[in-house]
């Protein structure tokens, strides 16, 4: 990360009460907790798998999504979810944000975003018919 980025990084936490983030960031895993149930991923995974593409990602090096990660695909794997793990830290869309935007393309391109689709849906007209 250049210098410039690492200032306006710095600014930005400073202007938006970085110093109160821990007491706020306390609150995260009691909602979490709260909301475990209604949150399950395998069960909305299992519900929708195929209606839905499911797709996590977490960083190597942040202090708790590898764990995560690796709890997520033990629970997900039966589903088919694309699970992956990029290099960097918390902040790994400002430290890579190549590898990001390369996951985004291949997932857009198997999910064929931005494909023509193969057969034109009929008009109105042609379904009363």
């Amino acid at each position: 990360m250049s210098e410039a980025e690492l200032a306006d990084l710095s600014d930005a936490i400073r202007r938006r009460g970085g110093a109160a983030f821990m007491h706020h960031a306390a609150g995260f895993v009691a909602e979490h907790r709260r909301h475990a149930k209604r949150w399950d991923l395998a069960a909305i995974a299992r519900e929708l798998q195929d209606t839905v593409a499911f797709h996590l990602a977490g960083s190597e090096e942040d202090r708790f999504e590898p764990r995560q990660i690796d709890a997520a695909r033990e629970r997900l794997a039966p589903f088919g979810v694309d699970i992956r793990l990029f290099a960097g830290g918390h902040l790994t869309t400002s430290e890579h944000p190549a590898l990001l935007a390369d996951a985004i393309r291949q997932l857009a391109g198997a999910h064929r975003v931005g494909q023509p689709i193969s057969q034109a849906r009929p008009t109105t007209e042609e379904t009363t018919r």
